[in-house]
Formats: structure tokens, sequence, C-alpha cells
């Protein structure tokens, strides 16, 4: 779900996934995920789970609100910017 509660303890996951033009994982991609809106927070960096994905945690703040995740693969913006709802 895209909504938490904003309870400055609850905690969202991202998959980030890069990928070639032909589909194929660039596993080699650098990751940069900055938080635009409340409060919330970052909890550590960008890490890699066993399918190569990148995989970013966010901590909710302890106020309502909402954040959009800003993504940046290999210094570039990604065009979507997922947003993330805390009630």
């Amino acid at each position: 779900s895209r909504h938490l509660p904003a309870d400055g303890v609850a905690e969202a996951r991202l998959r980030i996934t890069p990928r070639a033009t032909d589909g194929a994982l660039r596993s080699a991609a650098s990751i940069d995920v900055r938080l635009r809106g409340a409060p919330a927070t970052l909890v550590g960096s960008p890490t890699r789970d066993e399918r190569g994905e990148w995989v970013v945690r966010i901590k909710a703040p302890g106020a309502p609100g909402s954040t959009a995740l800003e993504v940046r693969i290999d210094g570039a913006v990604v065009g979507i910017r997922p947003r993330l709802f805390f009630d």
C-alpha cells in the first residue's frame, strides 16, 4: 500500500529494478533516492536483494502528509515519482 500510518515507526519498501533498453537487468547501475515533502526519512542506504533489485526503506514521519520519491539511476532522474501518504 502507498498509505502508512503517520506514527514515526511504520516503514515502506521501494524496489528499483534498473533495466537496459533490451530489458536486461543493469546490475551495475548506481541508485540514489531523494524524498520530497513530509519529513519521512530513508532508513540506511539502498541495498541489493538476491534478485539484483535495489531496495530502499522509507520511515514514516510522526505527522500526516505525503512524500514524493525522486529516483536517480546513474545520475539521471527517472520520470516516475512514486508518492507515499502518511495518515
